[in-house]
């Protein structure tokens, strides 16, 4: 009987091993598109920008599908004026978020970030310098809803400082 019983008991463990396991499978993290993290963002939004130095100001983002919804284009205006364009895209083969961004202060910036995770998002900006890709910021994202992102902006540091904030740009969704 005790044969019986510690082989019925032996046959149990993989069973409840296999359903222990797929209860974890079905916790892991969605995977990552670009519809699923930044689809919220297509629209108009207003974003309040907090800058030292300078007075507070509100611009207008503009979210837009280009290319079959493989990439996200992000238009920003001061008033009539275009401050901003920023191009977003995923890369399945890593995993990743990679875009540029360019626009009225002279420049370019390029960039590749996880995705979002729990509601926020980590990313470092580059530009190639002297045949180097030079961190030139470091963003911090926060999605509050699906009406209300704040994108909080650091200089680059260095590896032993994470960089002092430049600006926080609140937005709200208009449409």
């Amino acid at each position: 009987m005790n044969k019986r019983f510690l082989r019925a008991v032996a046959g149990a463990i993989p069973l409840a091993l296999l359903f222990s396991n797929a209860g974890r499978a079905s916790d892991a993290p969605a995977p990552h598109s670009l519809e699923s993290d930044y689809g919220f963002m297509i629209g108009i939004w207003t974003c309040h920008v907090t800058q030292a130095g300078t007075p507070d100001r509100d611009v207008s983002a503009e979210y837009e599908w280009a290319y079959d919804r493989r990439i996200m284009r992000e238009t920003m205006r001061l008033g009539e004026k275009l401050i901003g364009e920023f191009l977003t895209t995923y890369d399945k083969a890593t995993g990743r978020f990679k875009g540029v961004g360019f626009g009225a202060w002279g420049s370019y910036v390029v960039w590749e970030n996880n995705g979002f995770r729990e509601g926020r998002a980590s990313e470092t900006g580059y530009v190639f310098d002297s045949g180097w890709m030079t961190p030139v910021s470091r963003s911090e994202f926060e999605r509050i809803d699906d009406t209300h992102y704040v994108v909080r902006d650091f200089d680059a540091g260095t590896s032993s400082s994470g960089g002092s904030a430049t600006d926080t740009e609140d937005c709200a969704k208009v449409k």
